[in-house]
Formats: C-alpha cells, sequence, structure tokens
C-alpha cells in the first residue's frame, strides 16, 4: 500500500497465506511475478520481510465457504491422515491459502490447507 522506501503502491495477489509459528501467527502475501527480489522497495516497518520462500512438496487440500479456525483445524487433520497413510510426514507448520476478498459471498470463496511433506 506503498508503505515502503519509494512509497510504491503494489497490486494485492493472490494467495494470502496464514499459519502459526514459534508461538505467534505469520501472514504472507505473493509478490506478482514481474518482481524479482530486489526490484521490491524496501518497507518503512521493521516487522514485514522479504523472503524467497525455498521450493518445496506439498500436500494440499481446497474447500470452499469461510475459513473458521475450527474448520481449518478439522481439515488440516483430515489431510495430515491422507498423507500419513500414504507413507508422507509433515516438515513445517500447515498454511492456510485464501483466495478471494472477504467480501466475496461464502459458496465462491477459495482456500486450500497447505502442508509440507516428504516421503517417510
Amino acid at each position: 500500500f506503498g508503505g515502503n522506501t519509494n512509497s510504491q503502491r503494489i497490486a494485492m495477489t493472490a494467495p494470502v497465506l496464514m499459519w502459526h509459528e514459534d508461538g505467534g501467527s505469520i501472514m504472507s502475501f505473493v509478490m506478482p511475478s514481474a518482481y524479482a527480489l530486489e526490484d521490491l522497495p524496501t518497507p518503512n516497518d521493521a516487522g514485514v520481510e522479504l523472503v524467497v520462500k525455498a521450493e518445496d512438496i506439498v500436500a494440499v487440500l481446497s474447500f470452499s465457504g469461510f475459513s473458521r479456525p475450527s474448520k481449518v483445524t478439522r481439515l488440516t487433520k483430515r489431510l495430515q491422515s491422507m498423507f500419513e497413510k500414504e507413507g508422507w510426514q509433515q516438515t513445517g507448520p500447515a498454511r492456510l491459502a485464501v483466495y478471494d476478498p472477504p467480501t466475496t459471498l461464502p459458496f465462491l470463496r477459495r482456500n486450500e490447507i497447505i502442508i509440507p511433506i516428504e516421503k517417510v
């Protein structure tokens, strides 16, 4: 929204990723593919970091509707049981990916649970 050293506005992208790690909550925004890390302006807020996420293998479960904590927990457990039955294990925190703005009708909302995994 322009809160950076260049006062440069960058269009919102999807998904917005959310997860819990080290006792805190993290929110991550995906930058438009037109930008390389070195092209992005430095954030004014020290709590905002620009990082490149390394590739990993993930298990994904898509769902629609609201992404309330109880629903996310239930679907995360379902996804975990699915990949564990196939001989995979979780290697990092589960992330919630939200693709639509809050004003989107619930039945049209697209969400995903994303869990990094590796073969046992």
